[in-house]
């Protein structure tokens, strides 16, 4: 099974670059939305292109769990002085 991803504004292009090289079906949300598209616009698109959303927006948590969904899923990145790393909080704390 091939993980489809869709990075989020935040998230660089060249990170996208290195998933796709690495094989995954990873798109950046700039290739489907505008810059200016509202972040409830990207759950929706990741939803209906069954992708797995990676960000480092703390919103999409918020915007999942408020509407009870189940899907797409969410990994969230913290950036750090030591670099991203994932972060593993419950997010129905939320």
């Amino acid at each position: 099974m091939n993980l489809r991803i869709l990075a989020d504004m935040g998230v660089s292009t060249s990170v996208v670059e290195g998933l796709s090289n690495a094989g995954y079906d990873a798109i950046h949300v700039r290739e489907r939305l505008p810059v200016t598209a509202d972040d409830k616009e990207i759950p929706a698109l990741g939803e209906s292109e069954q992708r797995i959303i990676v960000t480092m927006d703390h919103d999409f948590g918020d915007l999942l769990f408020h509407r009870r969904a189940t899907t797409p899923s969410l990994i969230f990145f913290r950036a750090t002085t030591n670099g991203l790393r994932p972060c593993y909080e419950d997010c129905s704390s939320c």
